[in-house]
């Protein structure tokens, strides 16, 4: 019997349905595979994004950590496909090489993947920047706020994930879309399994995932965390004209200019993947 493969023959845009249907796919492949290896065949496909590739990456980086083999069918085209890979590291992830954390090159507008694994308050810098330099219009106030969110998602997701990947950061500005989008993905525990530790009322995924979204609970995991992140996050998206969801377990809460949206899942996906893009007013 051959290894289970994952076809990805579809462009995987950085949507929460797009990206849906990619991680349905691969955690088939995954699932079906128990503890041995699957593929991911990515031949037919002509784009993937930083939502994709954070979660290809992240998906990589934990076979390897439970000693699994994973086959990846690289894409056979276009050529920016192939250029954006290489610049955010996703090749690297692909073939194993040894994996180094680059600064931002403005001139690219693609920030290397990087994999977090203890928390540093220069954490959103990369994010900032590549934000600050596209949207000229944001505020100082909006700007120091994204910041704080970025590093509270990212602290949260550290502290309480239990990865032992640590949480995979990937972005990208789109010249064609005018956009910049964010991608935070992470592997192990979701908000449920970590809000119901502190608060034994909540009944499932879809519930924690709501109630985060409100600002009514929080993981609150340091002293010098507000506690804001996500639905910080949530309220700048939405402020600055963005788009914003997040998968967690077996729910997906999609975040749009006028309305939050919360839906249950027909996977269960092991970890919280945070993504978001703003528009931008600069090229």
């Amino acid at each position: 019997m051959g290894r289970p493969v994952a076809t990805i023959d579809f462009n995987v845009d950085d949507n929460a349905s797009s990206v849906k249907l990619f991680l349905a796919r691969i955690l088939s492949a995954s699932n079906h595979a128990e503890n041995r290896a699957f593929a991911i065949d990515l031949s037919k496909c002509k784009y993937l994004g930083p939502d994709a590739a954070a979660i290809l990456a992240a998906t990589l980086f934990e076979a390897r950590n439970q000693n699994r083999r994973i086959r990846v069918t690289w894409p056979s085209g276009p050529k920016e496909l192939t250029k954006f890979c290489d610049l955010c590291g996703l090749t690297e992830a692909i073939k194993n090489t040894p994996y180094i954390n680059k600064p931002y090159d403005r001139s690219q507008n693609v920030l290397r993947m990087r994999a977090y694994h203890s928390h540093s308050i220069r954490d959103a810098d990369p994010v900032i920047e590549l934000v600050s330099a596209h949207f000229q219009s944001i505020s100082n106030d909006n700007e120091d706020q994204l910041r704080i969110c970025v590093n509270e998602v990212v602290q949260n997701m550290e502290d309480h994930a239990k990865s032992p990947i640590g949480v995979v950061m990937c972005a990208r500005f789109l010249r064609r879309k005018k956009q910049v989008r964010v991608a935070l993905v992470d592997r192990r525990l979701g908000i449920h399994q970590t809000l119901s530790k502190r608060y034994h009322d909540i009944k499932d995924a879809s519930a924690a995932l709501h109630l985060v979204l409100t600002g009514k609970y929080s993981a609150q995991s340091r002293k010098n965390n507000a506690g804001l992140g996500i639905n910080l996050l949530k309220s700048i998206v939405e402020t600055l004209g963005g788009h914003l969801y997040i998968i967690t377990e077996t729910s997906m809460a999609t975040v749009g200019k006028t309305k939050t949206q919360v839906e249950d899942l027909p996977f269960r996906f092991n970890g919280t993947g945070v993504f978001f893009s703003l528009p931008v007013d600069h090229d």
